[in-house]
């Protein structure tokens, strides 16, 4: 107005930012558009791509669930400043006590010691199952519930969309999570059940001191580097991926010769079945995959075996069996000899389920029951019978 009255004329100038220079932005600069909610969002994104801090430990903790459970309550309570960037130390509010960290010490030797000696390491090989599976849980609980807790504003959940549903960032960590525990763990537990077939006594107790120096081994590294500890997870779980098949058939079929005569003694009617058909291990590689589960079944008097997949599904290989199939017994389980449709013979393994009346059983099934012969070569084949 003052220019305007003494005469002097105005000329916008395009040298100097004027007002409208934050028109001339791109839309996804303005600054309307950075609120608090969004500005949320991206630190709690951020935190949650800190995936590190919690795919680092599960290597040390499937390999020993409550002595890496008992280190990462150790590592929470006298870690110190240095620990202060952990996301899965700062969000454990419960593992940093002193009680919780004794529990998991007297849990290790509770479930440590029995593995040290043949006779008790059955005992403890059952109850390493519940171990796994509790700390997977106590895992999961920590990240949702901790992380949840320790956020200070209210923040949009991030999602994860999968063709038509969808799942939050934080639940699909749990299932990596917990996918990973029980991947290596199932297969340290067959290593353990070798190790305790194989007739050295001192092997089991050295087998578990050298995985509970690895497991504080991986611990540390993760206290150092949870980047670093999270390779070292990732590249063990390939190599338990790449085996985990061939280690889950063997372990199920262990578990089976073993188990069964221990169920049948204190469940009668287990071994006196009622129905036309039972549980066999294919014994040869080929065309059968050795160690894999069928089910034999007799049917109008013909038999088919049928090939059983992960927990006990239907798979879609299925044989007739061309010849009667015969019972050869066995100091530890018998042996199935039978052809399938194209005159190849296979054999089976079954275990001493049905010992109290195998004759009856046999007779009843129409099964040929072969006496066992004595002969030279029956310790060296008792001896090989789970091989």
């Amino acid at each position: 107005v003052l220019l305007g009255d003494l005469g002097i004329a105005q000329t916008p100038s395009t040298d100097l930012p004027g007002a409208d220079a934050a028109e001339q932005l791109p839309d996804s600069l303005r600054p309307d558009d950075f609120g608090a909610e969004e500005i949320t969002a991206t630190n709690t994104t951020l935190e949650q791509l800190q995936v590190a801090d919690w795919l680092g430990p599960l290597a040390p903790v499937a390999l020993s669930p409550f002595f890496g459970m008992a280190c990462l309550s150790a590592f929470a309570i006298w870690g110190g400043d240095w620990m202060s960037g952990n996301s899965l130390l700062a969000a454990a509010g419960p593992l940093k006590n002193e009680v919780v960290f004794g529990t998991f010490v007297v849990l290790t030797l509770l479930t440590s010691l029995p593995r040290m000696t043949k006779v008790s390491k059955p005992f403890a090989q059952a109850m390493d199952q519940l171990e796994a599976y509790s700390v997977i849980i106590i895992l999961i609980v920590i990240k949702l519930f901790g992380a949840s807790g320790s956020a200070d504003v209210e923040a949009p959940i991030a999602n994860v969309q999968f063709a038509s549903f969808s799942i939050t960032t934080d639940g699909l960590l749990a299932i990596a999570m917990a996918i990973n525990l029980f991947v290596i763990n199932s297969v340290k537990f067959f290593f353990e059940v070798l190790i305790w077939l194989t007739p050295i006594p001192a092997i089991d107790a050295l087998f578990e001191v050298c995985n509970k120096l690895l497991c504080l081994g991986l611990m540390s590294l993760y206290a150092f580097s949870p980047t670093l500890a999270t390779i070292v997870n990732l590249l063990l779980l390939t190599a338990a991926l790449l085996i985990f098949r061939w280690a889950n058939r063997r372990l199920t079929y262990y578990r089976t010769m073993l188990l069964d005569p221990i169920l049948a003694l204190v469940w009668k009617s287990y071994g006196h079945p009622s129905q036309d058909s039972f549980i066999a291990f294919a014994r040869d590689g080929e065309p059968l995959v050795a160690k894999s589960r069928w089910r034999l079944t007799r049917t109008d008097g013909s038999w088919h075996a049928q090939r059983l997949g992960w927990l006990g599904i239907t798979a879609n290989e299925k044989h007739a069996l061309k010849s009667t199939p015969e019972i050869h017994r066995g100091w530890i389980i018998h042996t199935l000899a039978t052809s399938i449709e194209d005159g190849t013979p296979v054999h089976f393994h079954f275990s001493r389920r049905f010992d109290a009346d195998l004759s009856g059983w046999a007779n009843h099934l129409g099964l040929n029951l072969l006496e066992r012969e004595t002969s030279p070569q029956d310790t060296a084949a008792a001896r090989a019978e789970f091989g």
